[in-house]
């Protein structure tokens, strides 16, 4: 349901909105950070740029950085610009729920619920409950405990800030 792109996405965000700097973040150096691949991070930021989620600076001191303060970014958008829509309709062009087929109606209500759920999280909320490296090494890790991810989190940075 969710893709690697959209996990990707959700990582590059949470790093940027733990950031207590202002500072727009190279992409190079965010994908090392994040020991994602620089091709696919720039792919991924492409599309948050486009959907309005980052701002992409250009020059020598360039990078990027979020659009938004963390609480105005929700998961919904998040996956939307990396995957488009949640769901699809099921039924050709059917706006008159009372003449769809019962497998149409649980489609929307799936696709609503779904919907209602990832625009619940925000960036904000994700950042008060960070990733967490495992307590044994034979524990599953967390896909958002990213090294960068969990160093955050254990020095205890401000989270909160605005770009």
């Amino acid at each position: 349901m969710i893709e690697k792109t959209s996990e990707s996405a959700v990582q590059a965000l949470l790093y940027l909105g733990s950031r207590s700097s202002r500072e727009p973040m190279p992409s190079g150096r965010l994908a090392q950070e994040l020991e994602l691949s620089p091709t696919s991070l720039a792919k991924v930021s492409r599309m948050l740029t486009k959907a309005g989620l980052l701002v992409s600076h250009k020059g020598a001191r360039g990078g990027v950085t979020l659009a938004r303060p963390p609480r105005d970014i929700n998961l919904l958008e998040i996956v939307e610009a990396c995957q488009g829509l949640v769901a699809r309709n099921y039924c050709h062009d059917v706006t008159d729920t009372t003449r769809a087929c019962s497998y149409h109606l649980a489609m929307v209500d799936l696709r609503e619920s779904i919907r209602e759920a990832l625009s619940r999280w925000t960036l904000e909320s994700l950042l008060k409950r960070p990733a967490s490296a495992p307590e044994n090494t034979d524990a599953t890790l967390c896909v958002m405990a990213s090294k960068a991810l969990v160093d955050i989190s254990s020095k205890g940075r401000d989270r909160m800030s605005d770009p």
